[in-house]
Formats: structure tokens, sequence, C-alpha cells
């Protein structure tokens, strides 16, 4: 199979959810101003260890965001003498990275517990997609409610009918509740 072009993969969620992002900083701000508060106010240890927790929360939160930055939200092939992808992340940057290049191409399917007593959180399965190619390493945003069983094994033949140079792996993950039952 040839590559063509168009549209090879396309995440859910396109962009960033400001809204979720300014609640997030501002109530960190607001426990780190609390500690503060409390630290003056004669409670040093408490009001350090929120101040700190908060401080903590903020650079986990940053480094999360500067990783979602780089996240790849489209993928299309181009055609041409020498076929390329171009990849376009959540800031909208376009990278070009040439067929050629890419060596590995990670499929991970997670698949969400079946639970009758929550009807909004019954099954769900997720796929995510994961490049290395051009000297760098790409992990794409996932695509939501994606079939489990042959769908995914028929996935991981088209992308490795698409790139027969690439590694092509796929793998399966179940989430669980964490409660054991």
């Amino acid at each position: 199979m040839t590559l063509t072009d168009g549209l090879l993969w396309q995440a859910e969620d396109q962009g960033r959810n400001w809204r979720r992002w300014i609640l997030r900083a501002a109530v960190t701000a607001l426990v780190a101003v609390g500690g503060v508060l409390a630290a003056v106010a004669g409670w040093p240890v408490h009001g350090s260890v929120v101040a700190g927790g908060a401080a903590l929360v903020a650079l986990l939160g940053l480094g999360y965001w500067a990783r979602d930055r780089a996240r790849v939200v489209e993928i299309r092939s181009v055609g041409g003498d020498a076929p390329e992808l171009h990849l376009r992340t959540v800031t909208g940057r376009v990278d070009q990275v040439a067929v050629a290049d890419i060596g590995s191409i990670r499929l991970l399917t997670k698949v969400s517990p079946y639970d009758p007593d929550i009807p909004y959180r019954s099954y769900r399965t997720t796929l995510t997609l994961e490049l290395r190619g051009g000297g760098r390493s790409y992990r794409c945003r996932r695509i939501r409610d994606f079939a489990t069983g042959t769908r995914a094994e028929g996935t991981k033949a088209h992308w490795q009918s698409l790139f027969p140079a690439a590694w092509v792996t796929s793998e399966v993950r179940f989430d669980s509740s964490g409660t054991g039952d």
C-alpha cells in the first residue's frame, strides 16, 4: 500500500482547555497565598508546608503544560518525490518528517473497565500513537471510543503497510479502578 495525500490521524481534543488551566493556576495561587498568610500569622510550619506543597503542584503543572505543548493533534501525509508527514502540535507548529525517517510506531490501546453502576463511565477505549523519526519522538493525543480486538490488529497492519520500513508495535493496557474488586 502506498502513502497517499490526506489525513492519517486526528485527535479528538484539538486544542487547550484554557478554562481548566486558568482555574487550576488560580486555585494553586490561592493555596500558596493562604500558606504564606498562615506562616506569617503564627503557624510557620503549617504555612510553610502548604506554601511548599502549592509550589510543588505549580512546578508539576508547569512540567505537564510543557509536555502537552509538544503533543501532536494531527498527522497529514504529503506525497511527491520525497513523501513526508506533517505533524501539527497543540500550539499549531507543524513539523515535517520524511516517511523514510520513521523508525518506529507504537499503538497503545487503553481499555477502561465496564461499570454497570455508573452510566457515564461505561466501557471506554482510547488509542494513542507514538512515532519516532527524524531524530525526535512524537506522542499524539488520543482517539476515544476505539473498538478493540480485530480492529486494533487491523490498525497495526494498516500502519505497517503505510510504513514498511518502520517497526510497528501494538500494546493493550487495561485501566483498573484500583479497588481490587
